[in-house]
């Protein structure tokens, strides 16, 4: 089995038995172990009507240095959550500005505490505007990291959605309703997705047109009641509409 095959497989099956919000955090545990990581972090903030906001932290960092980074006011110059907040794609760290010296500090003292290195985090954008990320770690670096990241990003965006929408029940931010079901086509392009295909390539697959499989996208989603593809596959997945 390739490693992004056993990270769907892994995570599809992990995430169901997670039924609390500290077993959610064995999880990410479960998920570092199996995948040579050295920490994972799901992090979400959701507006409510209240105009107030609401924060979930699920990570395997060691207690010290999560105790230092908000005792430090670190949560409102971390270059990670500054562009988490407005980037749409998946990032590497390498790629942050750590011009500011606040930038700078967060990282250096992260070092300190073990617990940085290469990093890779997936911003996530929910159906009830919230903002959340999946972050992951490693000691792995240069043409190791760049690697597995080539042979595991389609599947860690999957996997990062999957997390978001079962801690959004977990933590009571959405209705557990059933979705509608899918029509046998809507899902087998659905299923073609979550294995990394593009419409194109599920097209070739399928012997139709593209803009036929986008347009089951496109009903999928609506029936899902949710604004993209990746979440429409973690949603199809969690629910059990699809078998990998």
């Amino acid at each position: 089995m390739t490693p992004e095959r056993r990270i769907t497989s892994f995570v599809g099956f992990e995430i169901e038995a997670s039924r609390t919000t500290r077993s959610l955090t064995d999880f990410l545990t479960k998920f570092c172990a199996n995948f040579g990581l050295e920490h994972a972090t799901y992090y979400c903030r959701t507006p409510l009507q209240t105009n107030e906001s609401r924060e979930l932290l699920h990570t395997t960092y060691p207690k010290e240095w999560i105790t230092h980074y908000f005792a430090n006011d670190y949560q409102f110059c971390d270059p990670v959550l500054v562009q988490g907040q407005s980037s749409l794609l998946p990032f590497s760290w390498d790629t942050l500005d750590l011009e500011a010296p606040e930038a700078r500090n967060v990282f250096s003292s992260a070092l300190e505490f073990g617990v940085c290195g290469s990093g890779l985090t997936i911003p996530i954008r929910g159906c009830m505007n919230e903002t959340a990320m999946f972050s992951i770690c490693s000691n792995t670096q240069g043409e190791a990291w760049s690697k597995f990241l080539a042979e595991t990003l389609t599947d860690l965006v999957y996997s990062a959605h999957l997390i978001h929408y079962h801690a959004s029940h977990l933590h009571g931010l959405a209705h557990q309703t059933k979705s509608e079901r899918l029509s046998k086509r809507e899902a087998e392009v659905l299923r073609w997705a979550a294995r990394g295909k593009t419409a194109w390539e599920t097209a070739r697959i399928l012997n139709l047109k593209e803009k036929t499989v986008s347009f089951y996208i496109s009903n999928a989603c609506a029936k899902l009641q949710v604004a993209t593809k990746c979440q429409a596959v973690a949603k199809v997945i969690t629910e059990g509409q699809i078998i990998l």
